[in-house]
């Protein structure tokens, strides 16, 4: 086994001893043994349906973060990319802001906001970058999005009508794994799963982009696509 290979299999060998424990560890630890020898135990529904989907949740979302910034060092060829390089981020959070001046509001409203804003801010992305194969291009557009964007947030929390709208917004950006549900997963889990597929496809373009934007197109990479 190569070292590679090892320190992967350490990692993950790690990630489930820490999954494990956040199921049993807490402001009250959890008898695993004693629940295990009774199934009635009202100490089950802590576990299922408070501590598991906070688990299921942080695996999910730590799995999309790692693979996502590992495939935009990819695609950059910088060690030091972050997701706001290309602005998307900034989008969705500016989608995100401005639920605060609808003049309605449900559960999945502020989510679906933000994923409608990332798509948006791809859309802008390519139409500023005019759809070029080149990765310098690409980057400024990046760049000119994630200001407006960034700037588009902080004016809608300066004129936002009540601070509590404000407290609410700045929280839901932060991000929390607290009183999270089995609902939760159900919702997010599709939507992740399916980037992290759509990801793990780009494996061979970015394998390819490490040769250069010319080395990727003569193995007949189409680096606009």
């Amino acid at each position: 086994m190569t070292r590679r290979r090892i320190v992967i299999a350490g990692l993950a060998g790690l990630v489930l001893v820490l999954a494990a424990a956040s199921l049993i560890l807490g402001r009250t630890s959890l008898p695993l043994a004693d629940m295990l020898a009774h199934p009635e135990d009202p100490l089950w529904a802590v576990l299922v349906q408070l501590r598991l989907p906070r688990t299921l949740l942080a695996l999910l979302i730590g799995a999309g973060l790692g693979l996502s910034g590992a495939a935009l060092q990819g695609f950059t060829r910088n060690p030091l990319a972050d997701p706001g390089v290309l602005g998307v981020s900034a989008c969705a959070a500016l989608g995100a802001v401005l639920t605060l001046w609808l003049p309605f509001a449900f559960p999945l409203l502020q989510p679906l906001a933000a994923m409608a804003g990332a798509l948006a801010g791809v859309g802008l992305l390519l139409a500023l970058s005019g759809g070029a194969g080149s990765m310098t291009v690409f980057l400024l557009a990046g760049v000119v999005l994630n200001t407006i964007a960034g700037a588009g947030v902080a004016l809608a929390l300066s004129l936002a009508p009540t601070p509590w709208a404000v407290n609410g917004i700045i929280d839901w950006l932060m991000g929390s794994l607290a009183d999270r549900s089995l609902e939760d997963v159900a919702f997010a889990g599709p939507f992740i799963l399916v980037g992290l597929g759509l990801l793990v496809l780009t494996g061979r373009a970015l394998d390819a982009l490490t040769l250069g934007e010319s080395g990727a197109a003569s193995l007949g990479i189409d680096l606009a696509r």
